[in-house]
């Protein structure tokens, strides 16, 4: 999950999926340890959308996603999202070229990636599949109406949202508070 030694560099933009989707770089002290999906982004497509765990920089070196930030897909309208184990590339300027998710990785997969609040909230879409180990960790949310245990954590990360189904993975051991407000459709 996000820590509060890192911290986004949001003038580095970073593509994926044509001009579609943007991820920001995440340093701590000088140096680059991976990408966060950028906040408030409006996607409005058919097709499914496939995110890797991992990052492949136009220079080849391969980092982890580390987080998809608050708000990102708010509103947003696709036919499903999954996150699964792979690497995907980036591009410095917008591309024509759709990402492909490689099942193959050489990075070390053992990370996390956080989801912070409001990620996918009001969201459209069939399904959504979180097939790596996540978080609903949100460091700038008080939760002060929650018990000191839920402290913290994401909130409303689905919350309105129009999904018939989630997968989640089997790791998972907390799901934040109001995660599913409003989901009528959820099955």
């Amino acid at each position: 999950s996000m820590n509060t030694s890192w911290y986004l560099i949001t003038d580095t933009t970073k593509y994926v999926y044509g001009n579609n989707i943007v991820l920001n770089e995440v340093y701590e002290a000088e140096n680059l340890i991976g990408y966060a999906v950028k906040k408030e982004q409006s996607i409005f497509t058919e097709e499914d959308i496939v995110f890797g765990d991992t990052v492949i920089s136009e220079s080849g070196d391969e980092l982890p996603l580390l987080e998809i930030s608050r708000l990102a897909f708010m509103f947003s309208v696709f036919n499903s999202f999954t996150l699964k184990h792979g690497s995907m590339t980036i591009y410095d300027t917008p591309s024509e070229l759709s990402s492909v998710v490689n099942e193959e990785s050489s990075a070390d997969c053992q990370h996390t990636v956080n989801i912070a609040s409001n990620a996918f909230m009001a969201v459209t879409a069939t399904e959504l599949n979180f097939l790596v180990d996540i978080t609903f960790d949100d460091i700038s949310v008080d939760n002060s109406e929650y018990a000191d245990f839920e402290k913290y954590h994401s909130v409303e990360v689905f919350a309105g949202s129009g999904i018939d189904r989630i997968t989640l993975p089997d790791s998972l051991t907390l799901i934040p508070n109001s995660a599913f407000s409003g989901c009528w459709n959820l099955k």
